[in-house]
């Protein structure tokens, strides 16, 4: 292209130069921005002559870097500029996407807000990169990549898809996304090469999103939309909805597969092949070649389709496969672009593989690149959408040195342009959910006798975020240039619960031992087996906490002698060997013991009778009242009778029913108990002389385990029954 007359009177800064590092070759374009057109003024297109990229990844960077040199020098002495910053774009291989879901229990109480939802896709994101890290084998590779962009495919709320979630209400939410990661190494290979080439870059983009800026225009971009560059190693995918660049994704298939089908098919080299399939497209109805044989050959064009079919039909599959992939759906329409767009057919498999109409698939997007570029020279066909949308994207931030964001003092750079917030920088930067938004505490349930129980987890402390000095949230949209100071979330700790812990929950556990409550002994299984008290307690686990103490294990623990006692568990005679559970009345009464018997030289007569007993004045100043019946008769003989083991024991002296009583003190010196005086009273619970038996000790009513004390007066008697 000749020297342009606009170019004279502008200065090399208020120049775009945008280079698209393809497969086959480098296309530099020279432009410059016109009331938000852009002046094309000059175009040059130079072949690499080895194979330097593969798969849309630079491979030699000393080769690709003397080919780009070569581009900038031929536009420089034409235009008579020196050209010094460079626009580039990043595809190919170098794009990873990965699918991933994530899903939330939440409070069904509180509507869903803007936070809870930027928390699950974050985490979704944080899955994503588990999942790359994972199909790579190798966490340091995964941790080398950041995330560029991802699109939401659904929600779901209690398993129920939905469009969206704000403000409903529900147990559960759930997300399932696509995200887009570029690897550091890109970035790096691309400053490598243009450094040898002379250049600095001064803009970088996403090859995708470059070549829907000029194909398709942000007014149309509320619509579903898939745009497609078929180069020659790849084939780079976005998508647009909803008034943005939804998802990116790249094919490892585009032009050479059809090359290579064709070269294999006619023995022709690589070069032939081209341009057979470059003829192809120009609707040649016959082309004349050579094969690598020195044989000249002329074939129709019919025949050449009919032998490339295959090869063509699997790129359409391959793309529309991808497409569906990350859109979840098929788009509205679909744009075809790049010099592999023109292979024919290729429009019509893809239409067919998505499932919409052929006139919803269209190739070039010519006509929108002329309302956003002017030109002199043609480069409205496919193979220029990618170097005309990397210049249009350039001159449409011109002067913003790219987009970048500074988070802590750290440069971060932002692929994803529009509507872009807080938490696109944050997870760009390569900060994970949890350091993002927090997360709570996982919660903890499980079955408590047979009753549902759930522990909620510690709350996360949020994160701080300013932007620009002043308090954002992650929802906050973002400028280039913007200042962002973050101080990550804390993480709320997961529940935990002991076996320990729920028996301490369930409140105290005790029996009414006659007037006294007398704390009982709990044992516990989980999942059926005998737990200890230190277990910890697992989600969904089943735990079972019940008494397991005796009646005879208490008294043991209080003291008391049980085999003497006869025990009334809830107005039911029990054995000592009952158990007991929380919240029982217990009674007892001492069992009445026979007289003790030594040979025949003792007679019946020699111990006391119960009419004997009957006959005990209790009261020496005043008899029993109406209310009252008999009182108990005092066992004389266990009274007198000494210790088991014959060491002396010190004595409480009291009154008794009126009468002056000895009772001997505990062996092991314990202050002795109203208890321990039924082991000195004769009493028939066979025949009740009243209604219930009274204790008093100085004249109030006392407890079995009241302690005694000298001089006490102590009255146990039947109370009389009322007459009905």
């Amino acid at each position: 292209m000749s020297k342009s007359k606009s170019s004279a009177n502008m200065a090399a800064n208020d120049l775009v130069f945008a280079l698209d590092i393809g497969t086959r070759s480098v296309i530099g374009i020279v432009g410059a921005l016109e009331d938000r057109l852009l002046r094309v003024l000059d175009v040059e297109v130079i072949e690499h002559d080895e194979r330097s990229v593969i798969d849309g990844q630079i491979e030699d960077i000393p080769r690709v870097g003397k080919v780009a040199a070569a581009v900038r020098e031929r536009l420089e002495k034409r235009l008579g500029i020196e050209l010094r910053n460079v626009c580039v774009a990043a595809a190919g291989r170098a794009l990873k996407t990965q699918k991933s879901s994530l899903e939330f229990s939440i409070d069904p109480k509180t509507p869903i807000d803007r936070q809870t939802v930027l928390s699950l896709e974050a985490g979704a994101v944080d899955e994503a990169k588990r999942l790359l890290a994972e199909a790579f084998g190798n966490a340091d590779e995964h941790g080398a990549y950041s995330c560029v962009g991802y699109s939401v495919m659904r929600y779901y709320l209690d398993d129920y898809p939905m469009k969206t979630l704000i403000n409903h209400r529900g147990k559960s939410i759930k997300v399932e996304l696509i995200a887009t990661f570029l690897p550091v190494e890109v970035v790096e290979s691309l400053n490598e090469a243009m450094q040898i080439a002379g250049l600095r870059i001064a803009s970088l983009t996403l090859e995708p999103i470059a070549a829907m800026n000029v194909v398709i225009p942000q007014e149309l971009r509320l619509l579903n939309l898939a745009l497609v560059y078929v180069g020659a190693g790849t084939s780079d995918i976005a998508i647009s909805d909803e008034g943005t660049v939804a998802a990116y994704a790249m094919a490892t298939i585009a032009g050479d597969e059809i090359t290579e089908a064709i070269a294999k098919e006619y023995l022709a080299d690589f070069h032939t092949a081209e341009s057979i399939k470059f003829a192809l497209s120009e609707n040649c109805p016959e082309i004349t070649f050579q094969n690598i044989l020195g044989f000249e050959y002329t074939v129709k064009s019919s025949e050449v389709l009919a032998a490339i079919r295959p090869a063509v039909e699997n790129l359409g599959s391959v793309i529309a496969e991808k497409i569906l992939e990350i859109n979840g759906k098929p788009p509205a329409a679909v744009f075809l672009v790049g010099g592999g767009s023109r292979t024919p057919g290729l429009a019509d498999y893809v239409a067919e593989r998505i499932g919409i109409d052929r006139s919803k698939v269209a190739v070039g997007g010519g006509n929108h690149i002329k309302r956003n570029v002017v030109s002199n020279t043609p480069v409205d066909g496919p193979e220029y959408a990618t170097p005309l949308g990397i210049a249009v994207t350039a001159a449409l931030g011109l002067g913003d040195d790219g987009f970048y964001v500074f988070i802590n003092g750290k440069k971060i750079r932002l692929f994803k342009r529009e509507l872009a917030t807080v938490m696109d920088a944050l997870l760009a930067g390569g900060f994970r959910q949890d350091q993002i938004i927090g997360r709570s505490g996982s919660s903890l349930t499980f079955t408590l006798n047979r009753q549902k129980k759930t522990i909620r987890g510690e709350m996360a402390e949020p994160a701080r975020i300013l932007l620009n000095d002043k308090p954002a949230a992650v929802s906050t949209l973002i400028n280039s240039g913007d200042r962002i100071t973050f101080i990550p979330a804390k993480s709320g700790k997961d529940a935990v619960c002991t076996v320990r812990d729920a028996i301490r929950a369930m409140g105290e556990s005790y029996v009414l031992f006659g007037d006294e409550k007398i704390p009982i002994r709990l044992s516990a299984l989980l999942n059926g087996k005998p737990a200890r008290r230190k277990d910890l307690i697992s989600e969904n686990d089943e735990l079972l906490i019940f008494a397991d103490s005796s009646v005879s294990e208490i008294c043991s623990s209080l003291g008391m002698d049980p085999s003497v006692h006869r025990f009334i568990i809830n107005g039911e005679e029990k054995d000592g060997k009952a158990k007991v559970r929380n919240g029982d009345i217990v009674d007892f009464l001492p069992i009445a013991p026979e007289p003790a018997r030594q040979g025949k030289s003792h007679a019946a007569d020699d111990f006391p009778k119960e009419a004997d007993y009957e006959n005990i004045t209790l009261l020496p100043t005043s008899q029993p009242s109406e209310e009252q019946g008999p009182s108990m008769a005092i066992n004389d003989s266990l009274q007198q009778a000494s210790p088991e083991d014959d060491s002396p024991r010190e004595v409480n002296r009291i009154i008794l029913n009126g009468k002056p009583f000895e009772l001997p003190r505990r062996k092991d010196g314990a202050p002795s108990l109203f208890i321990d005086l039924f082991n000195y009273l004769d009493i028939d619970t066979s025949n009740p002389q009243g209604s219930r038996i009274v204790l008093r000790i100085n004249g109030h009513d006392a407890s079995y385990l009241e302690e005694l004390s000298e001089g006490d007066e102590v009255q146990i008697y039947w109370e009389k029954a009322t007459a009905e």
